[in-house]
């Protein structure tokens, strides 16, 4: 039996807005959440006007604490 190890990477990528280009979507039926670490950070970002818009969302949650 071997031992895993855990590779990290870092990658850029590309980040578009929930509404308001060209193909936004006019309701968001399952909004997932996974950006390691920025999930509330990236929650306080959605307006008042897109929360109507969203109907689920699912995300990842860690106990800070232990």
């Amino acid at each position: 039996m071997g031992v895993a190890r855990r590779l990290r990477a870092t990658k850029q990528v590309e980040v578009a807005r929930l509404t308001g280009g060209p193909d936004h979507a006019s309701t968001i039926d399952l909004l997932k959440i996974d950006v390691e670490g920025a999930e509330l950070e990236l929650l306080l970002g959605i307006d008042g006007r897109q929360w109507s818009t969203i109907a689920h969302i699912v995300g990842e949650a860690q106990d800070v604490g232990g």
